[in-house]
């Protein structure tokens, strides 16, 4: 279980504006409690909640030194999100998704149907983000694959509005997270089963390249599996500024195997 506190939800319903200081010092103090997550502020339209539009100045006035407090925002559409991925001081971005259609209208300006639309624009824009054409085939295999055989067995309402919503290709850490979605799978364990599948999934290459045995490969799996949750605790840790990264070596041998005329793997 994980508790956040949520000054925002408190703050955007008090009509007179709260200085941006008096928020600063507010906030400050609560950082200082300790809590996992914190709830800060968010990126709408000030005309819907003119509380929050001084919502970058606080990211950038609030001391985190000491804090190991998480910073999540909210956001109702596809430029909020863009705006708070901005800040590298957030690490959650919050949509608020209701079960009901009157709630769902007054809060983001779109119903239930809607706001399903805009998280199969969130799965296009994971696309994008591939660097080049063999990666993208990569990861859109992959969450194919992942996606058809997870709703044959252990399907789920969430998994089907994916594919109602979405026809194109989907990236597969956006089939699995919304697999876990689906299944009310916590973050955490998620992350380490992510982390797990991918790390067997290399060693599988490597037992097809060097070449190295089946129980040589699960003797190398369990060598790594501290590795394996250290790496997993890192991401869970991590803000989205963490995460970010530019591997242009990487990238342009990516671009450059995929036009080799003899390939032993895809990627």
């Amino acid at each position: 279980m994980k508790l956040i506190e949520c000054p925002r939800d408190a703050m955007q319903g008090i009509e007179p504006f709260i200085p941006t200081d008096v928020k600063v010092n507010y906030l400050n103090g609560l950082l200082r409690v300790g809590f996992d997550t914190i709830d800060i502020g968010s990126f709408v339209s000030p005309k819907a909640i003119p509380q929050l539009a001084d919502t970058v100045d606080v990211l950038e006035r609030i001391d985190l030194d000491g804090s190991k407090s998480k910073l999540l925002v909210i956001v109702a559409n596809e430029r909020g999100a863009e705006t708070a991925v901005q800040q590298e001081r957030v690490t959650y971005l919050g949509y608020p998704f209701s079960i009901s259609e009157t709630f769902q209208q007054r809060n983001t300006n779109t119903g239930i149907e809607g706001s399903w639309a805009r998280t199969a624009r969130i799965a296009e824009l994971a696309n994008a983000l591939a660097s080049s054409r063999e990666r993208h085939l990569e990861t859109t295999a992959q969450g194919r694959a992942f996606l058809d055989v997870t709703r044959a067995a252990w399907g789920c309402a969430t998994l089907e509005n994916l594919v109602r919503q979405w026809s194109g290709p989907v990236a597969y850490p956006v089939a699995v997270g919304v697999a876990c979605a689906g299944h009310d799978v916590a973050l955490a364990p998620a992350l380490l089963a992510f982390v797990h599948a991918q790390t067997a999934n290399w060693i599988s290459a490597g037992v097809r390249l060097i070449p190295l045995g089946q129980t040589d490969s699960q003797h190398v799996l369990a060598q790594l599996e501290e590795n394996i949750s250290t790496a997993a605790q890192a991401a869970f840790d991590a803000t989205l500024d963490d995460l970010g990264s530019a591997t242009f070596r990487a990238d342009i041998g990516a671009m450059r195997h995929e036009t080799q005329y003899t390939r032993l793997f895809r990627s």
